[in-house]
C-alpha cells in the first residue's frame, strides 16, 4: 500500500471509531492532442533552496477576519461526515457520507443554515469536489466504479457511473483532485498496485483527465514526467496548472500550461526529508492553492519518530521556483502528529487546516502570502472537531469535518462546521 492509500485506510477507520486521522490525499486545454502530449524538465536552477523566507506585512486594505465559531446544532449537519466543500459564487456545497450509509451532499447560503439534498442510491462516496464557471463536479464512486456527478448550481444532480476505467495496465486507479478551467474540467490522481494491507509500494504513474461537462472524461497520454509518481492535488497557477504529490521518498510539483503537457519540476533537496530525521522518513505534498500571483502547497514529513509526522509547506511566485516555508506552528501543536490535508486561497491570503491533537484547536493556520504560517485557531474549545475541507466566499470562511465529542459507537462521529466571518 502506497502512504496516501495507507491514509485513506486510516480515514475509513476514523469515519467508524472517531478519530482524527488524516485524509490521502487542484487556462484551459488548448495545447498539443491528448494522445500526443511530451514531457522534459527544467534545468536544476528553476529550484530554489532557500528554508528562510522573509514574510510580508499584511496589507491595511485587506478585509479582518473575525473569531472561529460552529454553526447552530441541526439535524442535517449531525446526519453527515462532511469531507469536502467548495464555494459556488452564490452557496457553499458540501459533501460526505452520510451516517446511514451512501453519500451526502448538503448546502448552505451563509454558512449558518445548512440543507441536505436527496441523492439516489446509497452505494455512493464523493472523494473529490471543485466549483468554477460552468457548476459544481464531484468524483468518487458507485460500487466499486469511479464515477463522476455534474451540477450547474450545486442543487441539481447528474451521475455518470462509468467516468473512469478501475484499473490501468492491472493497476488500480484513484482520481485525487479535480479544478475547474477555461473550457471545463481537469482532474489528477495516480495508479497503484493492489494491495490489502501496508504493502509498502510506491505510485505507479500519475494521471490526468480532461472534460468538458464533468461527465465524460478523456485521459491525458502518459508522459515522462508521471512515471513512478503520484499526483494529489492541483490548482490554477504559475504557467497555468499546478500538481503536487509524491514521487518515492520525496514531494514532487508538476507544471502544465495548458492541462495536457505536463513538466516535473526538477528534484531537489527542499522536497526531500530533513536532515535530522530518521532515513526511512518521507515527504509528500499533500495539498496545493494558489492566490495573488503565489502558490502555496502543504505538505508533511513522516515517520518522524515518536510523534508521527509533522507538517511542512512551501512557496512559490511561479510554480516553477520554490522555497520552503517557516511551519514552527506545525510542528508545535502539542508535540502529537500533524498531517496537512487543505490549503486555500483567502482574501487575506491563505488558510490551511491539518489533523492534529494539540495547542491549536481545530487546526487551522494562516498565512499572509505562503512565507510563514501561523496558528489561528488557538481556543482549546475548538479542539472538539476533526477539519477536513474549507472553502471561502467574499465575506465567510467555513471548514468542514467530524465532531470528535461524545460520537455514538454503533454510527461514528456526526458532521460538523465553524465558520468565521470578515468585515
Amino acid at each position: 500500500m502506497t502512504r496516501v492509500a495507507a491514509s485513506a485506510l486510516a480515514v475509513a477507520v476514523c469515519l467508524i471509531v472517531g478519530c482524527a486521522a488524516p485524509p490521502p490525499n487542484p487556462v484551459s486545454p488548448t495545447g498539443p492532442s491528448v494522445d500526443g502530449a511530451s514531457s522534459s524538465a527544467p534545468p536544476a536552477s528553476a529550484v530554489a533552496t532557500s528554508a528562510t523566507p522573509t514574510a510580508t506585512a499584511t496589507p491595511a486594505s485587506k478585509p479582518t477576519p473575525g473569531p472561529w465559531r460552529s454553526a447552530p446544532d441541526s439535524a442535517v449537519i449531525a446526519g453527515v461526515q462532511l469531507l469536502h466543500v467548495v464555494w459556488t459564487g452564490q452557496r457553499f456545497v458540501a459533501t460526505g457520507s452520510a451516517l446511514g450509509g451512501g453519500a451526502a451532499i448538503v448546502d448552505s447560503t451563509d454558512g449558518e443554515v445548512w440543507h441536505g439534498q436527496q441523492l439516489d442510491g446509497t452505494d455512493a462516496r464523493q472523494d473529490v469536489l471543485a466549483a468554477g464557471p460552468r457548476g459544481v463536479v464531484a468524483i468518487g464512486l458507485v460500487g466499486a466504479r469511479l464515477a463522476s456527478w455534474s451540477s450547474p448550481d450545486g442543487l441539481r444532480w447528474t451521475v455518470h457511473e462509468s467516468a473512469f476505467p478501475a484499473t490501468v495496465d492491472g493497476n488500480e486507479v484513484s482520481v485525487t483532485a479535480v479544478v475547474a478551467t477555461d473550457r471545463g474540467w481537469l482532474a489528477v490522481g495516480r495508479t497503484d498496485p493492489f494491495c490489502n494491507h501496508a504493502c509498502g509500494l510506491d505510485p505507479v504513474r500519475a494521471m490526468v483527465w480532461i472534460s468538458t461537462d464533468g461527465l465524460r472524461w478523456s485521459r491525458v497520454a502518459d508522459q515522462a514526467s508521471f512515471a513512478t509518481s503520484g499526483m494529489i492535488d492541483v490548482t490554477r497557477g504559475g504557467p497555468g496548472f499546478v500538481a503536487v504529490g509524491l514521487a518515492g521518498d520525496h514531494a514532487a510539483i508538476w507544471t502544465s500550461a495548458d492541462g495536457v503537457v505536463w513538466t516535473r519540476v526538477h528534484d531537489s533537496p527542499l522536497f526531500h526529508r530533513l536532515p535530522s530525521q530518521d532515513p526511512s522518513a518521507y515527504a509528500q505534498m499533500t495539498g496545493v492553492a494558489a492566490g495573488d500571483g503565489i502558490v502555496a502547497a502543504i505538505g508533511l514529513e513522516g515517520p518522524g519518530g515518536a510523534h508521527g509526522p509533522s507538517g511542512r509547506a512551501w512557496r512559490s511566485v511561479d510554480g516553477l521556483t520554490w522555497t520552503a516555508a517557516r511551519t514552527e506552528d506545525f510542528a508545535a501543536a502539542g508535540g502529537t502528529s500533524v498531517y496537512p490535508v487543505d490549503v486555500i486561497a483567502t482574501p487575506e491570503g491563505f488558510l490551511a487546516i491539518a489533523q492534529a491533537n494539540g495547542a491549536c484547536g481545530i487546526q487551522v493556520w494562516t498565512s499572509v502570502d505562503g512565507s510563514s504560517w501561523r496558528c489561528s485557531t488557538a481556543d482549546v474549545h475548538l479542539a472538539a472537531m476533526a477539519s477536513y475541507s474549507a472553502a471561502t466566499s467574499e465575506s465567510i470562511d467555513v471548514i468542514v469535518g467530524l465532531s470528535i465529542v461524545d460520537s455514538p459507537p454503533d454510527t461514528g462521529p456526526p458532521g460538523a462546521v465553524w465558520l468565521r466571518s470578515r468585515s
